[in-house]
């Protein structure tokens, strides 16, 4: 009898235990709260990142990887694959390639700005049929469904559980044109060198400033 409850006493401690270690995320909106307080409280996020590109029309698919940067309003693609290019965020956009020798800046308000998950949802969540899928698994799958937007009909998000951290970000337009980004080797608030946001190159680059 004695054995028996302390049994069920180890068993509620360890029940409790797993409790305060789970995000509090019990439905949709709690998981949008969740996941804007995490990204929101984070100072330096990088992480690698593989990315595939899809052209319905031509049936054309392309894939590319590198190691994403994040420092609050400073962003960077870093690709290794294909090496030399890189893309800059930082009061305008910056767009080189080292193979061509050619930058391309852009004026950042020509951009739609969505290049955080934290701002993704904000700009989608309001307009948006949405759906959470997941409750079983170990991995949220969260699906937007833009209503009446020009461009986009569909975001997806794969968010794990442990630490509400997007692994997963696929874009699909209304042609089927999509682009899909895998996160992993994620390291959050530990700093990094500033030169991954460095936009200068050599004097033979060919330079087209669009702002």
């Amino acid at each position: 009898m004695l054995m028996g409850s302390i049994k069920r006493l180890i068993l509620l401690i360890a029940l409790f235990f797993l409790w305060q270690n789970m995000p509090a995320v019990q439905d949709i909106d709690d998981l949008y709260r969740e996941l804007l307080s995490v990204y929101d409280a984070m100072e330096y996020y990088q992480a690698d990142f593989r990315q595939s590109n899809y052209w319905k029309t031509q049936d054309i698919g392309m894939e590319s990887e590198g190691r994403i940067y994040i420092e609050g309003e400073r962003f960077a693609l870093i690709y290794s694959q294909p090496s030399g290019q890189r893309l800059v965020i930082d009061r305008a956009v910056y767009l080189s390639d080292d193979n061509d020798k050619t930058l391309i800046i852009t004026d950042i308000e020509h951009t739609d700005g969505l290049y955080k998950p934290a701002d993704i949802l904000r700009h989608y969540w309001e307009q948006s049929e949405k759906e959470l899928i997941g409750s079983d698994s170990d991995i949220f799958t969260l699906i937007l469904m833009p209503e009446n937007d020009p461009y986009t009909s569909r975001v997806e998000m794969e968010i794990r559980k442990d630490d509400i951290l997007v692994r997963r970000v696929y874009y699909e337009d209304h042609q089927q044109n999509s682009v899909e980004f895998l996160f992993s080797n994620e390291r959050i608030d530990e700093r990094f060198a500033d030169d991954v946001f460095d936009t200068a190159v050599e004097e033979d680059y060919m330079i087209i400033d669009n702002r």
